[in-house]
């Protein structure tokens, strides 16, 4: 059996991700659109009951933020007013690492391991509102914006056509009968191995092509396999997908520029890092006026909204002093003037660190083993006079607080082996995690994450 699970944000919360896709609508591709909603579909293709779908489609949806549903009509009564309709899914023999985790869910909920011929396939649909959109404007918002179609599909839909159920999201392969295999003779120059990238689609440069060229210069034992001295197209694209698996800045290959007409700054996206940051180049140093011009504040993903003129006052410790930081430290936030007054009066010893949050805080940890994770570095400051104060509170056997995560960076990567705390300034990617114990910290206040 199939199933379509449609798990979509409720109406009386924001749409945060539909909301950051019109204004990139709007902004960058200057097409206008009212509104644009966004849902995610899981398409199960297995041999489940209809409860068992329904229950599935209750653990996939949290239900304070989200509705879900099985199956139905393409829109609903709250869809109301909604123009066009884009599904973006993944092509046969993509990674789809949302499907896959959904996969492991489905079998945990239904109590058993999902056959092979059983499968999940996830698809993000993006409903737009504007009575000016038109099916040309669509198609080129959907394929300049909404996907990438080396490796996603894009289905449109206009309102006319969406009376009935939705096609299926099923990218299975279906090989049927044999494919010729293709040779490349690798040995011609720079400019046709760049050539041959670009039509191959590749996405490698020509160091990398190069370095394929070398390989196959002097690898062995390919006769006896049938195989000549030149690569094969099938060889070639598996070397392309296992550079792009593990340097991620190949799905993101391309230049993008962009230029503010009202006051001139622009900037251009010039790649994407390994660690998933990006590079880019301003056309100006003045830092103060890039933040004002471009910067936003970065709320919590779990508040699900856009930044208001007000969060920089309300998203903000009441003693942060020093600039740097791309997020502020949540654990502080619940402390007011009044509350820190209070606990000085209380006897209570109270020393201020810096540590500027790096982007790297938003990033989950994705490894299998703890040990595996790269963590993020971040810049830190511990005064000489908080260093001898914690020394001090330890000598008397008294306790150290720390308010936050990041207050114990700082902390643990100015101590020693006996939990000495040494001042200075630096850099840290310390990550702590069992059998490590903190030395330097006693206890930790930290914040209440909602659940996303």
């Amino acid at each position: 059996m199939n199933y379509r699970i449609e798990v979509a944000p409720r109406r009386e919360w924001h749409d945060a991700r539909g909301e950051k896709t019109k204004k990139q609508i709007n902004d960058f591709l200057k097409i206008h659109v009212d509104n644009v909603r966004t849902r995610d579909v899981y398409t199960i293709s297995a041999d489940i009951t209809p409860a068992e779908a329904a229950r599935i489609a209750e653990y996939l949806t949290n239900p304070v933020l989200q509705t879900s549903r099985v199956g139905g009509s393409a829109l609903t009564a709250e869809d109301n007013g909604c123009r066009f309709l884009v599904i973006v899914g993944f092509k046969p023999g993509v990674t789809d690492n949302v499907g896959r985790t959904a996969r492991e869910a489905v079998a945990d909920i239904i109590g058993r391991k999902l056959a092979k011929d059983e499968d999940v396939y996830s698809s993000v649909e993006y409903l737009l509102y504007g009575a000016g959109l038109t099916a040309e404007a669509v198609d080129t918002l959907a394929r300049k914006l909404l996907a990438n179609e080396l490796i996603q599909t894009v289905q449109i839909f206009s309102a006319s056509e969406l009376t009935g159920e939705l096609p299926l999201n099923m990218p299975r392969i279906n090989a049927v009968g044999s494919i010729p295999v293709k040779e490349y003779n690798l040995e011609v120059s720079d400019d046709e191995l760049v050539e041959l990238s670009k039509k191959g689609t590749l996405a490698l440069t020509l160091e990398e092509m190069k370095a394929i060229q070398g390989y196959f210069r002097v690898a062995e034992g390919r006769s006896e396999y049938g195989l000549s001295a030149n690569p094969t197209d099938v060889e070639l694209e598996v070397l392309a997908q296992t550079w792009s698996e593990h340097c991620k800045h190949k799905i993101f290959s391309a230049t993008i520029d962009y230029k503010d007409l009202e006051n001139g700054e622009s900037f251009t996206v010039e790649k994407r890092n390994s660690d998933d940051t990006f590079q880019i180049r301003f056309n100006s140093t003045d830092i103060s006026t890039l933040q004002e011009n471009f910067g936003h504040i970065p709320l919590p993903p779990y508040l699900n909204r856009e930044d208001e003129p007000e969060d920089a006052e309300r998203y903000q410790t009441v003693y942060a002093s020093v600039p740097g930081a791309i997020a502020a430290p949540t654990a502080g936030l619940h402390f007011t003037p009044e509350i820190l007054a209070a606990a000085r009066n209380k006897g209570v010893n109270i020393g201020e660190v810096t540590l500027h949050v790096g982007a790297g805080t938003f990033k989950p940890v994705s490894a299998d083993y703890a040990e595996e994770h790269q963590m993020h570095y971040e810049d830190y400051t511990l005064p000489d006079a908080v260093a001898a104060l914690a020394n001090d509170t330890h000598a008397r056997g008294s306790k150290v607080l720390a308010v936050g995560t990041t207050s114990v960076r700082v902390l643990e990567s100015c101590c020693d082996e006996n939990g000495l705390l040494i001042p200075g300034s630096g850099r840290t990617n310390i990550f702590l995690y069992p059998p490590q114990k903190p030395r330097a910290v006693d206890m930790l206040l930290t914040n209440f994450h909602l659940p996303c």
